[in-house]
């Protein structure tokens, strides 16, 4: 009884994630035996395509921590780049026309402008490599489910059932 019901719930599980699949029992299977073989063909695909659609894709959450801690890393920067620009700005200006708080403050603003055209700069470039390795995983992960897909219904009509 136990096998059944998880058999059962098995079936239920895999064939919510998965596009419709249809199996027929060809050779007059009895439900029981369709549900028997059906979950030794899923065990078998899942182990000659390395995809198991009840474990599901592994690794997503640890994209969102890189991503944070990335963010958290770039963030300190401005009021260093600030410093610096308004320290540069009062040296200049003070050689030159002596007034070192009108240097100070154009340097501190300068520095910050470029400072936020190369953060942005980074941001795009961060963004771009983020969604190719999105792309990327996502044609990976589906090359999985098509192997595990066609494995799974070779298994199934090897054993006398037609899968649609």
């Amino acid at each position: 009884l136990f096998v059944g019901i998880f058999c059962l719930v098995f079936i239920l599980s895999v064939s919510a994630q998965a596009d419709e699949t249809y199996v027929f029992p060809a050779a007059n299977q009895s439900e029981e035996q369709q549900k028997k073989d059906e979950y030794e063909c899923y065990l078998w695909a899942a182990d000659q395509s390395g995809y198991d659609p009840v474990e599901g894709h592994k690794g997503e959450s640890s994209q969102a921590s890189v991503e944070a801690d990335s963010a958290n890393t770039k963030s300190g920067g401005a009021g260093k780049a600030a410093l610096g620009g308004a320290t540069r700005g009062a040296i200049i200006a003070e050689a030159s026309d002596g007034d070192a708080s009108k240097g100070a403050t154009t340097g501190a603003t300068m520095s910050l402008i470029k400072g936020k055209r190369r953060q942005h700069a980074e941001e795009d470039k961060d963004r771009a490599a983020m969604e190719e390795q999105a792309r990327a995983e996502a044609e990976a992960k589906q090359k999985l489910v098509s192997n595990y897909e066609r494995a799974r219904a070779a298994c199934l009509e090897a054993r006398d059932y037609v899968v649609k």
